[in-house]
């Protein structure tokens, strides 16, 4: 997006693509509001790249029930935290998924300082001399103040190598996450956030996290990981040899189910990646160079009773041979 289109993205914007999104699903849609769609997308650049996101995860997460749409779009457009909250709390519908994540996330992503495409990582020093290291389609902002030194995750998965804290500059380093605060003690650790969690791996020193809804501090020391969520935290476990595996450029796979490793490869490669049902359950042993997912693909195929289906280069599905 060009720093004039990113500039303008706003809530607002954000959410009349969302009251959009929901009038185009619906069964009342007519050719009055086509009409005025256009003339919405045609304000700005920035209109346009909003709703190109929207559609992509419409189209992730199936389609918008219309019943769900005409109750958001049944209030008035000034009433947007009631229409949010009807957005991301219908039960029981795919609506949930997509602009739970959309209007949550999506806006940070945009306004980030720094990000990565798909397959793409990056290596950033921070002022202070802390190292930052970016795994594919991540996005975080950077704010540092005179009272402290923050990194806000908005998607993907970051390595961090603090430095630490010194009499001429006291500041603490923080992490935030949509999730939660982080505030590592002279450390060496991975962050990886999803729409539902965050995963915190500690490889040297330790780390504080505070869960988003908690004042309760849960220390994680090195070697010990933690997933948490905003309103709770689960239990330390011991952190497995995967973890950083992504930044010296491989899948690190111990008898891991098929379905789990196409997900962690599909994070490297654009498009879609799936496996069928009937295959998921076989296992995957080995480490795997993720620079180059069509050698990985052909790889599984030769060593596992598998086939590639294709629609494009851009749509694999992996699947029993026939």
């Amino acid at each position: 997006m060009s720093a004039k289109a990113q500039s303008a993205v706003s809530s607002s914007l954000v959410d009349e693509a969302a009251h959009w999104l929901a009038l185009q699903h619906s069964s009342t849609f007519t050719a009055s509001d086509r009409k005025r769609l256009e003339q919405w997308l045609a304000q700005s650049p920035a209109h346009r790249q909003v709703w190109a996101q929207a559609q992509a995860l419409a189209d992730k997460f199936s389609t918008v029930p219309s019943a769900v749409g005409m109750a958001v779009l049944g209030r008035p457009r000034g009433q947007r935290s009631h229409r949010r909250a009807v957005l991301m709390g219908a039960a029981g519908t795919v609506i949930a998924a997509p602009l739970a994540l959309w209007l949550g996330l999506r806006l940070g992503e945009w306004n980030a300082d720094l990000r990565t495409a798909t397959g793409e990582q990056r290596d950033v020093q921070l002022p202070d001399g802390s190292r930052l290291v970016l795994n594919t389609a991540s996005a975080i902002s950077i704010q540092f103040d005179s009272k402290q030194r923050l990194i806000e995750q908005h998607s993907g998965e970051i390595l961090i190598e603090s430095a630490p804290g010194s009499a001429a500059d006291p500041r603490p380093l923080l992490v935030r996450s949509a999730h939660g605060l982080m505030q590592p003690v002279g450390t060496r650790f991975v962050v990886r956030q999803t729409a539902e969690q965050t995963r915190l791996s500690v490889l040297e020193g330790a780390v504080d996290v505070w869960p988003g809804l908690h004042t309760a501090r849960t220390r994680v020391n090195a070697g010990e990981q933690l997933s948490f969520t905003a309103i709770s935290a689960g239990e330390i476990t011991p952190v497995t040899a995967d973890v950083a595996a992504w930044q010296q450029g491989y899948i690190h796979a111990d008898h891991m189910r098929l379905d789990d490793f196409v997900a962690e490869l599909g994070r490297y490669r654009p498009g879609v990646l799936r496996c069928d049902p009937e295959v998921a359950q076989l296992r995957v042993n080995g480490i795997f160079q993720i620079k180059d997912t069509d050698k990985v693909l052909q790889l599984l195929t030769s060593t596992l009773p598998i086939t590639q289906r294709r629609r494009s280069a851009y749509w694999v599905v992996l699947a029993g041979k026939s």
